[in-house]
């Protein structure tokens, strides 16, 4: 048999039981409930979409692989260990 998914939706933060998904309207996300029922608390999560370009920060903590990665505009970086082969320009011959 197969099962339906629900999600409540509304424009505003909610009390959320334990794995109760809402879609807030407001904000444009999904949330869900984290914790024990009694003390519910929110965690919001921004779904990202795929080949759409995305405005905002984004914040990712630990490692990051990736087999190709196009990176464009200014960019700042702090710490970088670079290793391998490294090409600046369109081809190893620049």
């Amino acid at each position: 048999m197969a099962a339906i998914l629900q999600l409540r939706r509304g424009s505003g933060s909610n009390d959320l039981s334990e794995g109760e998904l809402y879609l807030n309207n407001g904000v444009g996300s999904i949330q869900f409930g984290s914790g024990s029922s009694s003390t519910a608390s929110v965690i919001e999560y921004t779904l990202l979409p795929l080949n759409t370009p995305v405005n905002g920060n984004i914040n990712l903590i630990g490692n990051i692989t990736a087999s190709h990665i196009l990176l464009s505009g200014d960019l700042t970086a702090r710490d970088v260990r670079l290793s391998g082969n490294i090409y600046l320009g369109d081809s190893g011959s620049d």
